[in-house]
């Protein structure tokens, strides 16, 4: 199913250092047949938002959200498992973050339709618009980051 527009948003979604949940969201990888008959990776998606968990909190994300980048590091162009072994790295470090207290997500989702009434995701951050989705097969990889 192609994207024809997305929107693109930077949340900033507060975690507390207490929270045994952590982010709390379910992640796949997406794949899709490219020429030649090869898997090719399509990023990396949010498979559901985990009851409990500062983003089920914050209440912004969503399923079938794209994962763009996570505290300023992209998750593009990356194999998903690259992609998904350094969404893991980054929601363990202890390092500084760009702003304490927060974890930064930006994300692209398909934008409603024009007679749907549209909502601002981004209320901490900027909105785009653009046309760089595909339609991606049901092979996904799941992993747990929270």
């Amino acid at each position: 199913m192609p994207w024809s527009e997305r929107e693109v948003a930077t949340l900033d979604i507060p975690v507390l250092d207490t929270e045994k949940a952590g982010l709390g969201i379910s992640v796949k990888g997406k794949t899709t047949v490219g020429q030649g008959g090869n898997m090719v990776d399509m990023g990396i998606f949010i498979k559901s938002v985990i009851h409990g968990g500062a983003a089920s909190r914050d209440t912004r994300l969503k399923p079938n959200d794209q994962l763009l980048s996570i505290n300023g590091i992209s998750l593009l162009n990356r194999s998903n498992t690259d992609a998904m072994e350094t969404l893991r790295r980054t929601m363990t470090q202890d390092g500084p973050k760009p702003k304490p207290g927060f974890i930064t997500l930006m994300v692209a989702r398909r934008a409603p339709s024009s007679s749907a009434p549209t909502t601002d995701i981004s209320a901490c951050g900027s909105s785009a618009s653009g046309d760089e989705m595909d339609s991606w097969g049901s092979k996904n990889v799941s992993l747990s980051a929270g």
